[in-house]
C-alpha cells in the first residue's frame, strides 16, 4: 500500500467513527476509489445531501516519514440537506470534523466556503499530517 492509500484508508476509517458523519448520514468516499462512482450513479433523491470526498494534495518526504497533505471537500445538496429539521451545513461539518482532525498528529491549514452552481455548496478544508509508514 503506498502513502497516498495509506492516508486516504486511514482517514476515512476515522471520518466512518465520528458521531457527527453518522447522525447526518455523511457519505465518505476517497478521490480514487470506485465509491465515488457508485455515488455519482445514484439518483439524487436516494443521497442524504452531504458527501465528503478525501483527496491527497501532496506527499513530500521526510525520511523516515512522509508530510501528507489533504482536503476534504464536504459538499452539500442544499434542497435535500436543509429539509431535515436537524440539518447542518456543509461548512458546519468541515468545522465540527476539524475538531476532531485537528490534533497533535495533524494540523488543519485552511476552510474554505464555496458556491459550486445553484443549490450546491461546498467546504473544503486543507491538512498537513506527518506519516510513517511501512511498506
Amino acid at each position: 500500500m503506498n502513502a497516498a492509500q495509506f492516508v486516504r484508508e486511514k482517514i476515512k476509517r476515522e471520518l466512518n467513527e465520528l458521531d457527527i458523519i453518522k447522525q447526518h448520514n455523511v457519505n465518505v468516499v476517497c478521490q480514487d476509489e470506485g465509491d465515488i462512482l457508485q455515488l455519482i450513479n445514484k439518483e439524487l433523491s436516494e443521497l442524504d445531501g452531504l458527501t465528503c470526498c478525501i483527496v491527497i494534495d501532496r506527499i513530500e518526504d521526510q525520511h523516515p516519514a512522509e508530510l501528507v497533505h489533504f482536503s476534504l471537500l464536504i459538499t452539500e445538496l442544499v434542497p435535500i440537506n436543509r429539509q431535515r429539521a436537524d440539518f447542518m451545513s456543509a461548512l458546519d461539518i468541515s468545522l465540527e470534523i476539524g475538531k476532531v482532525l485537528n490534533n497533535h498528529e495533524q494540523r488543519r491549514t485552511s476552510v474554505e466556503n464555496e458556491i459550486l452552481e445553484a443549490g450546491v455548496f461546498q467546504s473544503t478544508s486543507k491538512y498537513k499530517t506527518l506519516i510513517h509508514i511501512k511498506e
